[in-house]
Formats: C-alpha cells, sequence, structure tokens
C-alpha cells in the first residue's frame, strides 16, 4: 500500500473526527465577503455582499452569484447557469477549507485579513499562510515550502507529545520531499488537510478532548502504517514508532493506551497523592505496579476514565509545567486550596491538613517532581519495614484515585492552577 493512499485515508477520518469535535462555520455574509487565494492552485475568488463573485483560475475568468446555507457554499455562473457547491469543512476568519463533490478539499486565504478583528486569532496563534515562506521544492507549479514543513512537524509532534529531533526532522524532511517530487498535489493537499485539522484541535482547550482526539489519530495512523511491510514504512511512521509504544487498544472505545500516557498519568497520581500530604518518596516498584494495574484494567474501565487515562501525557504536562513556574507562595496556595476541596472547610481536621500543607511546600516543593520522575528509572534498594508501610498505603490511595477519577477531578486540579495565576490551556504550555 503506498505511502500516499495511506495518508490520504488518514486525513480524511482526521477531518472528520476532529471537525465533529469542535466545528466552526460561517455565521453571516460578512464572514464570507472578502477576497480569497490558493496560490498553489492558483485559484482566487470574491464575494461581494450583494451575492455576486469573481473567480479566477489559472487565467480564466467566472462571474456570477453565491449563497450560503447548511455549510454549502455555492455558486452559479452567469453564461452557462451552472451550479457548483462545496462543504465549508472549516472557517476562522482567515482561512476557509471547502471540499469538493469528488472529495478534494482545499484552503483558501482571506486576503488584507484585519489582524484587530475580535476573533481571528485569539484561540490559535498557527494561523499561517502555507504558501509563503522558503521554497524547499518544487513541481508542476506546485511549491512545497518550509512552512507546509512545519505543519508536518507540528502534527508529528503533537502525536508523540514531545519534540523530535533534528536528526528526526532531516529524515522527516527527506521523505516529504521524495513524496512532494512523486506526487505535488497529492502532497500538497494532504498538509493542508492536516493544516486545517489542527486549526480545529488548537481551538479545544478541554486537555481530555484533547487527549481523546489525539489517541484516537494515534491508533488511526498506527493501524494504517501497519499494514506497510517495515521495509516500505514511511519516515512519519518510523519517527512515531521511536517515540510512541502502545501498550493496550481498546477495541470497542477505539482508544489507545501508550507507554508515555501511562507514565503521564501515573506522574499524576503521584502529584495528587503529594497534594493530600502521602509519601513522596515514590519507588520504581510503587509505578510498576500501578502500570501493571492501568495495563490489565483499562478495558474494563468505563469510557470516561478511559478517556482521563489516555490523557494522561496531556494532564501532566499541564501540572508540571505550572508548578515549575510557580513561586513558593503560589505552591502553597496550590496545596491549601486543593485540601480544601477535598476536605472542606468545615472538617474538624481542616486546619490541621492546612498546616501540613504548608510545611509540605515549604520542605518538598522543589523536589516533588524529582522524585516522581526519578521513580521511573530505577528499582529502590532494600526498604525498611516502615518504608513498606508507607509504600502499600501510597499503592492503596493511588488505587483508589484510580479507580474514582472522574472528569470533575482533572476540572478541580486545572480551576485551582488558573485561578492562582496558572494556565490550563494545553497548547499555551507546549508552545
Amino acid at each position: 500500500m503506498k505511502k500516499t493512499f495511506i495518508f490520504l485515508i488518514i486525513i480524511f477520518f482526521i477531518s472528520s473526527f476532529i471537525n465533529s469535535q469542535v466545528k466552526q462555520l460561517p455565521k453571516s455574509v460578512d464572514d464570507l465577503s472578502a477576497e480569497w487565494v490558493n496560490n498553489n492552485y492558483g485559484i482566487q475568488f470574491v464575494l461581494y455582499k450583494n451575492f455576486n463573485y469573481v473567480f479566477k483560475y489559472q487565467g480564466r475568468v467566472s462571474k456570477g452569484q453565491w449563497g450560503y446555507q447548511n455549510s454549502n457554499l455555492c455558486f452559479k455562473d452567469n453564461v452557462y447557469g451552472n451550479l457548483t457547491c462545496y462543504k465549508v469543512t472549516s472557517f476562522n476568519y482567515n482561512t476557509i477549507t471547502l471540499l469538493s463533490s469528488n472529495g478534494v478539499a482545499v484552503t483558501y486565504y482571506r486576503i488584507g485579513a484585519n489582524s484587530n478583528r475580535s476573533n481571528s486569532l485569539k484561540y490559535n496563534k498557527k494561523v499561517i499562510n502555507l504558501n509563503k515562506g522558503k521554497i524547499l521544492a518544487q513541481k508542476n507549479g506546485y511549491k512545497f515550502t518550509e512552512e507546509h514543513f512545519n505543519v508536518l512537524v507540528r502534527f508529528l509532534e503533537f502525536i508523540v507529545g514531545e519534540k523530535i529531533t533534528e536528526s528526526d526532522k532531516n529524515l522527516l524532511l527527506k521523505g516529504e520531499i521524495n513524496g512532494f517530487n512523486r506526487n505535488p498535489y497529492d502532497e500538497i493537499s494532504q498538509i493542508e488537510k492536516i493544516n486545517t485539522s489542527m486549526q480545529a484541535l488548537y481551538r479545544i482547550n478541554d486537555p481530555i478532548k484533547i487527549g481523546y482526539s489525539r489517541s484516537e489519530l494515534f491508533k488511526q495512523l498506527y493501524f494504517a502504517f501497519n499494514k506497510v511491510s517495515k521495509d516500505k514504512q514511511p519516515a512519519f511512521s518510523r519517527i512515531m514508532n521511536k517515540y510512541l509504544k502502545m501498550i493496550v487498544y481498546d477495541n470497542k472505545t477505539g482508544l489507545a493506551l501508550t507507554q508515555k500516557d501511562v507514565d503521564g498519568y501515573i506522574n499524576y497520581l503521584m502529584f495528587v497523592e503529594y497534594l493530600k500530604g502521602g509519601n513522596s518518596n515514590f519507588s520504581y516498584e510503587l509505578r510498576k505496579s500501578i502500570e501493571n494495574e492501568l495495563s490489565s484494567k483499562f478495558i474494563s474501565m468505563s469510557l470516561e476514565q478511559k478517556k482521563i487515562i489516555s490523557s494522561g501525557s496531556i494532564l501532566w504536562a499541564l501540572i508540571e509545567s505550572n508548578w515549575k513556574k510557580f513561586t513558593p507562595s503560589q505552591r502553597l496556595q496550590y496545596i491549601r486550596q486543593f485540601r480544601n476541596k477535598l476536605y472542606g472547610n468545615y472538617s474538624s481536621n481542616y486546619q490541621k491538613y492546612v498546616q501540613e500543607g504548608y510545611e509540605l511546600g515549604k520542605q518538598q516543593g522543589q523536589e516533588i517532581i524529582n522524585n516522581i520522575l526519578k521513580s521511573r528509572h530505577s528499582s529502590s534498594k532494600r526498604m525498611s519495614l516502615l518504608q513498606k508501610q508507607r509504600e502499600f498505603q501510597a499503592r492503596q490511595n493511588m488505587m483508589r484515585m484510580m479507580y474514582n477519577t472522574n472528569l470533575q477531578t482533572h476540572a478541580t486540579s486545572l480551576n485551582i492552577i488558573e485561578n492562582i495565576g496558572g494556565t490550563g490551556n494545553y497548547w499555551e504550555v507546549k508552545y
């Protein structure tokens, strides 16, 4: 199976899946009335407020009337009266993606977009014109630019959850230029669809929805590329599999559990245990025990629990990034508010728990992240009886958290973060 064919299948899924999660469409004539262009395809058209249009394609000009209804943008030319309609699959004021009846999607860019428009960029720092920038390759009138390549890199880094190395970027670039030279139209079309899908993703703030989307995308990519023999695997696939390891796949929900999400979710559980005042000297054995439990019970958990666990690396990225940026006083405030939510203002033990939280923050606020991350790598030395008891209690506590986890749990943590000056926006943390 050729790489191009696989990507077309995957990108069709990406577009339909992500746009079903977050879909923004034009709301008025003013949204659409503008001059739109895609230089790679040599297409330019102007939509006037009086519903007249002028359409230019490779030197040919068409004029007529346009209309928009139920996400369909239609053109009727004055000469022959032909009616041509396109499905609007994505819109964010600066860009619009139109899907033709034969399944070809093209993204157009607004000319002279007003950067002060209230809703143009407030949710998205990545609106770019892919036709601009350094040209890396060109053929048959098509241009593969640095911006096209950056879209692929961001997409791959979103899937794997971290920055890829320069050597991997070079490997990816070589593969994509080869693909472009074989079929420029398909390569550019794929990248524009990926870009459109990522624009939709940037509008999602809920980390669980982002994690669910990423899990679905990884699953589609993983199984599609698995149909190709190893010696013919494209660079994208080889790099993705280098960074991500699938542990469990739930056929019923379509969710994939990766090692990175398991690690992130266990980090999150350990951090919550720390906030509660429990054992914070976590051992390798404790981690492996929780990991084995997660892997073996994942299939039988509720959909809500699966979504949270398979978003583990995203949740942990938010927690870790904010915690590192917090001042000592903000960390203490975090602990206090967390314990307030946990135990309540009216608990007889509330003041005791709050005071313990302050002491905990003073003593271990700097070290807790290191303790958690260190637990991934080396086995503990022989533990004393007291240490074994603490370890057992920590395991029991984390098991309870794991089985009681729900959407409100992570929402509480993120609300506290935002209350004390942090951010719950994954995109702000990553970019």
